[in-house]
């Protein structure tokens, strides 16, 4: 693309998980026009401080000269929203990313059956063993497996998607040219030469604390379903989950134990309303009418069976768990409590913040009763066309849902 320089100047402009990408592209239409914007006009755009102004106001492009020279030497890939190859999927979700770099085999991710697989980075050998076999069946049987290739559930399963001979997705929190955790470099290397690694974030860019939670809403909106494995009730596993039920996703989770810390959260996922996994073809019966040519629904097999079946790749000499909640004397009542996710009858942000116009449309909206535009304007007093306009904004900033039948809900 000849643009491809105004796209990575851009993503340097654009926080990670923020709305201003997404009201940048909406207000101008393309990266051209966000490039040529004056600051007299960028000083019109809702939500942009003044700190974003300036920062967009500088057409500079040396850095992003600098990334272009360093993705050609080290052969990486950049995919930026406006190509028509960029994901479906991810240009649905909130926040979506400026562009993704990538290493490794570019899949079409619209056309493939991508299964998001996520757990904590210390995992019980019951969680291991879970995760390594599921994630094993759901390549060997035609699905994309994406994770995060962190220390944990998400190296157990990439290595299982690579030992099935099938496909598999690194979401990093990184730079694509930056090993993390150090002692995954051989995974690494296999999933650039056999899979593929993904992130918003240009390269020679180290993991942060807060890079991990940003990443998380690319694993669940590349994936059509989410599987959570094993996860602490506050996780990055948990974050995914959520991020998954924002995106309107399918969300699975396999039983814990009771009485494990890491069983808090699949647990309770399964009594909100995620679907209860025992196998990989709990999952694949969700898309196989939907996808018949990629699935393949086969009987759980005997894997002793199977020359590539390698357990091995399971064990996490490093993986130290936490002990039982029962084990655990200092253990505290509410820590326990409060475990579910976040349900409809939380209490209502305050939207003090917004335009007056914009602040009625929200406040006469609810998370339970959808609403069509006339009883918005029956309500608020504003014309249909202002009403459209607000509620375009408020569901770029995430705080109103559009749903079929031209009816719209708080988010």
């Amino acid at each position: 693309m000849e643009n491809l320089l105004y796209w990575v100047w851009l993503s340097e402009k654009c926080a990670p998980d923020t709305p201003t990408f997404s009201i940048l592209y909406h207000t101008f239409g393309s990266v051209e026009k966000i490039y040529s914007a004056t600051e007299e006009e960028l000083t019109k755009v809702f939500s942009l401080n003044n700190k974003q102004i300036t920062a967009l106001s500088d057409k500079k492009t040396d850095r992003a000269v600098e990334i272009l020279k360093i993705c050609q030497k080290e052969n990486i890939g950049i995919l930026p929203y406006g190509d028509e190859l960029f994901p479906s999927r991810l240009r649905t979700i909130k926040n979506p990313p400026v562009l993704l770099y990538y290493k490794g085999r570019l899949p079409d991710f619209d056309k493939e059956v991508c299964i998001g697989t996520v757990g904590t980075r210390t995992p019980s050998p019951y969680g291991c063993r879970c995760a390594y076999e599921i994630s094993f069946d759901l390549a060997l049987n035609g699905a994309f497996v994406v994770s995060g290739m962190a220390f944990g559930i998400d190296s157990v399963c990439h290595k299982a998607a690579l030992d099935a001979g099938g496909k598999t997705v690194a979401v990093l929190g990184c730079g694509v040219d930056i090993v993390y955790p150090k002692e995954n470099s051989e995974l690494y290397d296999s999933l650039s030469v056999s899979g593929t690694l993904i992130s918003e974030y240009a390269p020679g860019t180290k993991a942060t604390r807060y890079s991990f939670p940003q990443r998380n809403r690319i694993i669940s909106g590349l994936s059509l379903g989410t599987l959570v494995i094993e996860a602490q009730i506050k996780s990055g596993a948990m974050i995914t989950a959520q991020k998954t039920k924002e995106q309107n996703r399918d969300l699975f989770a396999i039983p814990g134990r009771l009485g494990e810390y890491n069983s808090l959260g699949p647990n309770s996922l399964i009594q909100s309303g995620a679907i209860a996994v025992k196998d990989a073809n709990d999952i694949l019966r969700e898309y196989e009418f939907l996808y018949p040519e990629k699935i393949r629904l086969n009987p759980i097999k005997n894997k002793a069976n199977n020359s590539k079946y390698n357990p091995e790749n399971a064990v996490l000499l490093k993986s130290k768990p936490k002990k039982t909640i029962l084990q655990q004397s200092f253990f505290k009542k509410e820590e326990f409590e409060n475990i579910t996710l976040k349900t409809e009858e939380e209490i209502l942000p305050s939207f003090d913040n917004l335009p007056d116009e914009q602040r009625k449309v929200a406040l006469c909206l609810s998370k339970n009763t959808p609403k069509t535009l006339e009883e918005i304007a029956k309500d608020t007093n504003i014309s249909v066309s202002d009403i459209m306009s607000s509620l375009t904004i408020l569901e770029i900033q995430g705080i109103v849902n559009a749903l079929p039948g031209g009816c719209f809900i708080l988010s």
